[in-house]
């Protein structure tokens, strides 16, 4: 059995090392306790400048995706939604050639537009 990931919301916290750096990412329980944490190094940013600030940069992207993810799949599931609803073909999308384009294209943005705006709300 795949074991379940640690909840959400999780955090960066900056460690210093003997070297330069660690970025803890993971849950408070994660960063703070006994389940440990996913650490990104950035040592030796003497030897490789080019190098400085990114893995912090990294470790917050990483944040970002896992506090978003919850909200991106609610997200892409009403999107899918509203696709599937404008292919059925129903009501104002009526395959019938006397339906009024208009009204089918009214129709559609209007799904489209409250689709739009429910992923508006969340990460996007």
């Amino acid at each position: 059995m795949k074991a379940e990931h640690t909840k959400t919301p999780w955090e960066v916290k900056r460690v210093a090392t003997s070297m330069g750096y660690c970025y803890k990412v993971g849950s408070p329980d994660m960063a703070n306790g006994p389940y440990g944490a996913i650490c990104l190094y950035d040592d030796n940013t003497t030897l490789n400048p080019h190098s400085e600030g990114v893995q912090e940069a990294n470790a917050d992207f990483i944040v970002k995706a896992c506090n978003s993810y919850d909200q991106d799949q609610a997200t892409i599931s009403a999107l899918v939604g509203a696709l599937e609803e404008i292919t059925k073909g129903e009501g104002a999308f009526n395959r019938d050639p006397l339906t009024h384009a208009g009204n089918t294209i009214g129709s559609m943005k209007a799904i489209a537009n409250a689709a739009v705006a429910e992923a508006e709300k969340g990460s996007i």
